[in-house]
């Protein structure tokens, strides 16, 4: 494809003045950047760039317009062509949506939202969708009317009949055990139940072990990226690294206290795991201290307490009961860490 040449979705070309969708990219504002990709919001628009030669976004377009002919609820994939700033992917924002990772942060989501998630998960089964990378950061929700949908397809596509020995639903059990940060063992096993795994809470626990396993395999890295400014991870402003979600709001009532940076790693570690903990907002390499949700003066439940010792033990993590309490809105979650014992 040469350059500054398009391939449009049906009906997407005319959203363009002179079917040029760079004429779109006006006071764009950067959403994440590493040394390859950067995504900017401009408008109704996101923009993708990739920079690296001979790279390009027709097979994820293409994917994209696939499984939205299947009627799989996808962010609308418009445009892919080749740029002077790269490769370039433009899909329409989805207003009033924010990834399922961040809508749940902090929270108990409600009924209203499982039975939704369910839904979604059975319709991706029935429509035979291969995904290799279904996790709650790809895929939005919109409150206003209860809906998912799927939005990095890089790894998604629907299964053809010559690879449908590709298919399988692990995936969708899988989602659902990472929604369980601030749900009941009961509550995650119920879920389960209803995607028909036929031993919940033995599917749960393996799956705590196998994130668990995987995680320590990737740590040296993700530990390096995190320190690194990584923009997935953090921001770093002088000598203060921020984790890239916390902003003046969480700051204003955060706690300070002085920790090295075995504190701030390990909250990453266990963020990944999705083992409830005071959220850390920031660290400052040089005064050595790390800015955390403040603790509630609520007694945690005690079965509440037994239940996510039980998961840090599978997970490998050392702690006592002790060390859980609660935060200002009553959750329960670890108040001390110690650092990742390899």
């Amino acid at each position: 494809m040469k350059e500054n040449s398009w391939r449009f979705a049906e009906g997407a070309e005319k959203l363009f003045p002179q079917g040029d969708p760079m004429a779109s990219f006006v006071s764009p504002v950067p959403v994440k950047r590493n040394s390859v990709r950067e995504v900017w919001k401009s408008g109704g628009y996101f923009f993708k760039f990739d920079r690296r030669p001979r790279h390009g976004f027709g097979k994820e377009f293409r994917r994209a317009c696939a499984l939205a002919a299947r009627g799989v609820p996808v962010v609308r994939h418009l445009a892919c062509g080749t740029t002077e700033r790269g490769a370039c992917l433009v899909t329409a924002a989805l207003p009033g949506s924010v990834t399922v990772e961040e809508s749940i942060r902090g929270r108990a989501p409600g009924e209203k939202f499982l039975a939704a998630a369910v839904d979604f998960l059975r319709l991706l089964e029935r429509a035979k969708i291969v995904h290799r990378d279904l996790h709650p950061g790809n895929v939005l929700y919109v409150e206003e009317n209860n809906a998912f949908f799927l939005v990095d397809v890089r790894d998604a596509f629907p299964a053809r009949w010559f690879d449908g020995f590709l298919f399988s639903r692990l995936p969708f059990p899988r989602f659902l055990c990472d929604l369980s940060e601030n749900l009941s063992d009961a509550c995650v096993c119920g879920l389960l139940r209803r995607m028909d795994v036929p031993d919940p809470q033995g599917f749960f626990f393996a799956e705590i072990r196998r994130k668990a396993g995987f995680v320590r395999r990737e740590w040296p890295r993700r530990r390096e990226q995190i320190f690194a400014g990584y923009p997935k991870f953090t921001r770093r402003e002088g000598d203060v690294l921020f984790v890239r979600n916390a902003g003046p709001a969480e700051l204003e009532h955060a706690e300070t206290l002085p920790a090295d940076e075995n504190v701030f790693a390990m909250a990453f570690y266990l963020d990944l795991l999705r083992i409830p903990h005071r959220r850390v907002f920031c660290y400052d390499l040089s005064k050595k201290t790390v800015s955390v949700e403040r603790a509630g003066e609520a007694a945690p439940d005690p079965g509440r307490v037994g239940e996510l010792v039980r998961r840090a033990r599978l997970a490998g993590v050392p702690t006592e009961p002790g060390n859980w309490g609660t935060d200002c809105g009553g959750l329960v979650k670890l108040s001390v860490w110690k650092g990742i014992e390899s």
